[in-house]
């Protein structure tokens, strides 16, 4: 399962994501897809969901 609430990451004093919130069951076979044009924060979100960047507010919650 994957979580996240109310996630804002800002990078340079620019928001890249602000008040995000989701969540997806490991239940399912969901499938998404994360799209837009470069430098919209793309990779710094899924840097976000494995820990590699901590989030400016918000929360990101893994279960496996």
């Amino acid at each position: 399962m994957l979580q996240i609430t109310h996630l804002t990451i800002n990078i340079v004093d620019e928001d890249l994501l602000r008040d995000i919130s989701f969540s997806l069951d490991g239940k399912t076979k969901n499938r998404i897809a994360i799209v837009g044009k470069n430098g919209c924060g793309k990779s710094s979100f899924l840097k976000t969901i494995i820990g590699e960047v901590s989030p400016t507010e918000g929360e990101v919650t893994v279960h496996h």
